[in-house]
């Protein structure tokens, strides 16, 4: 069962929409999140920060689409760290005993930059994904072999803002995939390259009674003829609080149909200061890996 998470902010929930908006120049955001499967327990946490090239204006909409609206430009960095515990069918030919202790680290490097005189969205992004899971074994003297998989994301982004509040973007991207077993054998499994292409299209309207923002994402990967579509939508009933949903599916040759659906909450409980809530699950074809997950987050301003 998912464990349970207090979410201590509700009672700021109805404070007075009469806030003032303010500008800004650093985004600053922390985010932890559980998730819980038939086989794999873990937590993580996330760290980023994003920093704008000339002051944010949050009077043009909803807070959290503020750098959207002012069409920003900017310098964003994350980390991110997490662990957990996998179970799976134990192999008496190998002396694997069924467990595993998985370790993830992160870290994203991102520049965007809108040219003012034509709208022109640029962008280029860099992401590294380091993950470890160690097999307990009775065949080690250490007692685990350990599994080490990099992928390496390039992804470089072309737009334009087509009005205000609309923009599309196309993407290439390149992705390094270096899969390595430890000791006692020490010797490279796998190490591939692919690219991918990617469409993105957002809109944020305003609506009787609030705003609303959609966007939709498609993603195809030279790879295993595989795709992904993502669609999101958010209803903001008062500039401070949104509340979003989220429907992803990624499809491939010879491999499960991967769907995930989320639901969030952000409140900004001060124009410099906001909270979230997020609950998932992702379905994965006929396994028993279905996945759900709770995430907070915290975001501040300057």
């Amino acid at each position: 069962m998912m464990r349970k998470i207090l979410i201590p902010f509700v009672c700021g929930l109805f404070v007075s929409e009469a806030i003032m908006a303010e500008d800004f120049r650093v985004q600053l955001s922390v985010l932890g999140s559980a998730s819980e499967s038939d086989v794999l327990e873990s937590d993580a946490g996330l760290l980023t920060a994003e920093i704008f090239f000339s002051p944010v204006d949050s009077s043009k909409g909803p807070l959290a689409e503020a750098a959207f609206l002012s069409q920003s430009s900017s310098f964003a960095i994350g980390l991110g760290r997490g662990e957990g515990d996998e179970e799976f069918e134990p192999d008496e030919f190998s002396n694997l005993t069924g467990d595993a202790a998985l370790d993830a680290d992160v870290r994203f490097a991102g520049l965007t930059y809108v040219i003012p005189s034509s709208k022109v969205i640029l962008g280029l992004s860099r992401t590294v994904n380091e993950n470890e899971k160690g097999l307990k074994t009775m065949a080690l003297t250490g007692g685990s072999l350990i599994v080490a998989t990099e992928v390496i994301s390039t992804e470089l982004t072309v737009g334009l803002f087509l009005s205000d509040s609309r923009s599309v973007q196309v993407s290439y991207g390149n992705v390094e995939t270096t899969v390595f077993l430890g000791e006692p054998f020490s010797l490279t499994l796998e190490d591939a390259e692919s690219s991918f292409f990617g469409l993105a299209y957002k809109r944020v309207d305003s609506i009787a009674g609030g705003h609303i923002s959609w966007s939709a994402n498609v993603s195809i990967f030279d790879e295993e003829d595989a795709n992904e579509v993502l669609l999101a939508a958010t209803y903001y009933p008062r500039i401070n609080l949104g509340v979003g949903i989220e429907v992803s599916r990624f499809d491939a040759d010879d491999s499960p149909v991967l769907e995930n659906y989320g639901l969030e909450l952000e409140y900004f409980v001060i124009p410099r200061v906001a909270v979230s809530v997020e609950v998932s699950h992702e379905d994965l074809g006929d396994s028993d890996e279905d996945e759900n997950a709770v995430a907070l987050g915290l975001t501040a301003r300057f």
